[in-house]
């Protein structure tokens, strides 16, 4: 029951949740949702006190200004001219529903937007703080802590003064009330058409009539019928419907922990998470999921978004790269190059020395094998700028493993691989062995000479004669070295007559 105005739900857009199985899911201009109905039918009933099924011209008035229009005396009468056809002084719930229906459908969602921020800001200051985040959720019987609250408004916080502005609140609230509205009803009805699908073979019925497209077969090598499998696809694809209609979204990281009874391992969530991409048709992003954050970006880089600013050449260890980092209005580089370096350790310290102020570049690092936002933000810039890209790695076989995966891309996903064909390998080499101290060259592994010979073996690799080459004298003298024995050298020597002369005269394998 309707107790007080601040209990009346406002009509913004909200996910279709809970929808029938129907082949015609489209609604009218003017229709709206069951849980609107629902709202309207609640007023109805809460102003018509004498239970007749009628409300007069003052009932009226309120239950409109209840459910958060506010209305005119002048425009009360005129709905009543209109609706009381009989003049009897009444109208009826059906009345009532056609005059919200439209009312909804007229209605601004900016104006929306502003009332309730005016909710959150209840001490007028024109900005919603911890505090006042702290009294709503109080008042909602939530009790989120102060660092979940603090995550709300790092959401909003664009200028990142601890606060969300009326400004800031608009942007982020009409960002998503028109985020993907028919992306979201599109994987609402593939959510639906794979359950059905489900449905189908348990039962082994006929279930395509409900089914938006009864055409549409899914791949047996994405989902094939084994119980384990499938219960974990189910899984992901619960929490991935829960998430939309929820407004949310999560890491893999994140999905991994919530279903740490299903699943054994992060790489085994990620490859279930991919296969449930392929089943839905959509990418991860558009699933609100996201990679967790791993690798990093430093160098000749800025980005413009809503009159905002980052150049990342002034932060002292640039920025964490996820799906969105570009994202923006706009992007600029002066860079000539992408300088790729495997381990975070080597990139931190080219940060110290602020290499790009040397050489224009981009610095990055996928810290060990990249992560898909890593690969595409090269994939993106290379293209966007035709940077020259080059990579410097650990002399040893998952050095070069990792280079290659940079090259290629995922092999496993042909729908988003993201390969940087053009990456060029500057080192560590065979030749490299000279500047070094005995000590520092290790035997290669047991295992570590497996992973050689399955590189020799890789059809990729036979027009590679260079890189071959390499793989052949690693194996042949048994020896390995990592990027790190340069610090017997100095890092002054490894940057200056190591990465920047090897770059600038092209030194590199393809």
């Amino acid at each position: 029951m309707i107790t007080r105005k601040s209990d009346i739900v406002s009509f913004t857009p909200r996910p279709i949740t809970n929808r029938p199985i129907s082949s015609n899911r489209r609604r009218g201009r003017n229709e709206i949702t069951e849980e609107q109905k629902n709202e309207i039918k609640e007023a109805f009933d809460l102003f018509d006190t004498e239970k007749t099924g009628k409300i007069d011209y003052h009932e009226l008035k309120v239950a409109i200004r209840a459910l958060g229009f506010d209305i005119k005396k002048a425009d009360v009468l005129e709905l009543m001219r209109e609706y009381d056809k009989t003049n009897s002084g009444y109208i009826d719930y059906n009345d009532f529903l056609d005059i919200m229906t439209q009312k909804i459908s007229d209605r601004d969602p900016t104006e929306e937007i502003i009332k309730a921020f005016k909710l959150f800001d209840d001490d007028d200051t024109g900005k919603i703080s911890l505090k006042n985040l702290r009294r709503v959720s109080r008042e909602l019987g939530e009790n989120l802590s102060d660092d979940e609250l603090q995550a709300m408004i790092d959401e909003f916080d664009k200028d990142m003064d601890g606060e969300i502005s009326q400004e800031e609140f608009l942007i982020f609230s009409s960002k998503m009330m028109k985020y993907n509205a028919t992306d979201k009803e599109k994987i609402f009805e593939a959510i639906e058409d794979f359950v059905l699908y489900i449905i189908s073979w348990l039962l082994n019925i006929n279930v395509d009539i409900f089914k938006n497209d009864a055409n549409k077969k899914y791949s047996s090598s994405i989902l094939d019928k084994k119980l384990v499998k499938l219960s974990r696809i189910v899984s992901v694809v619960e929490l991935i419907n829960n998430m939309i209609i929820q407004n949310k979204s999560c890491t893999q990281r994140e999905i991994y922990y919530k279903l740490y009874n299903i699943f054994n391992e992060q790489c085994q969530t990620n490859r279930h998470i991919k296969d449930v991409c392929a089943i839905l048709g959509f990418p991860r992003s558009s699933l609100n999921i996201y990679a967790s954050e791993k690798g990093c970006i430093a160098g000749l880089l800025t980005l413009k978004k809503r009159g905002e600013i980052l150049n990342i050449s002034n932060m002292e260890y640039g920025l964490m790269i996820n799906d969105n980092l570009l994202n923006v209005d706009k992007v600029e580089s002066l860079a000539h190059y992408i300088l790729v370096v495997e381990k975070y350790s080597l990139y931190q310290k080219l940060c110290e020395k602020k290499m790009w102020n040397t050489l224009p570049l981009i610095l990055i690092t996928g810290k060990g094998f990249p992560d898909y936002a890593t690969r595409k933000i090269i994939f993106d810039l290379v293209n966007l700028f035709h940077l020259e890209c080059v990579y410097v790695g650990d002399y040893d076989p998952y050095g070069i493993r990792i280079y290659l995966s940079y090259k290629e891309g995922c092999r496993n996903n042909q729908n988003a691989i993201y390969p940087c064909k053009d990456i060029k390998w500057i080192g560590m080499c065979s030749e490299d062995v000279n500047f070094f101290p005995k000590e520092s060259l290790l035997p290669l592994s047991m295992k570590e000479k497996h992973v050689i010979q399955n590189l020799l073996n890789d059809k990729n690799l036979y027009y590679n004669s260079k890189l071959r080459t390499e793989i052949f004298v690693m194996n042949e003298k048994n020896v390995k070295f990592e990027i790190e024995a340069f610090e017997y050298v100095g890092m002054e020597f490894f940057v200056k007559n190591y990465l920047i002369r090897k770059i600038l005269r092209k030194e590199w394998l393809q």
